[in-house]
């Protein structure tokens, strides 16, 4: 069952939770190349009110990420280089 079926500003977008696990996801996915456009043309607008992000901003968000880093660093000792968090598809959700 949904938990939502609008966005913050009220947009048709179908919000699922996860009772097991408490992933929150949009069911169905938007298509890939809708995703692509959205944040490469709207995504800044909508969320953060400007067209380009403010040097104060960047510097946060980058400050921000190198802390998560030095969090999760020991974590990454011995696996692969990369990691990715908080995108795509709950496959191991079991809802």
């Amino acid at each position: 069952m949904p938990a939502s079926r609008r966005d913050r500003d009220g947009r048709p977008l179908c919000n699922h939770l996860c009772h097991d696990c408490g992933l929150v996801f949009v069911d169905p996915p938007p298509a890939r190349d809708e995703l692509e456009t959205w944040y490469e043309h709207h995504y800044r607008q909508d969320y953060k009110g400007v067209i380009e992000p403010r040097p104060h901003h960047v510097l946060r968000a980058g400050r921000a990420a190198l802390s998560r880093l030095a969090r999760i660093r020991p974590l990454l000792a011995g696996r692969p280089r990369a990691s990715m968090w908080g995108a795509g598809v709950a496959r191991c959700c079991t809802c």
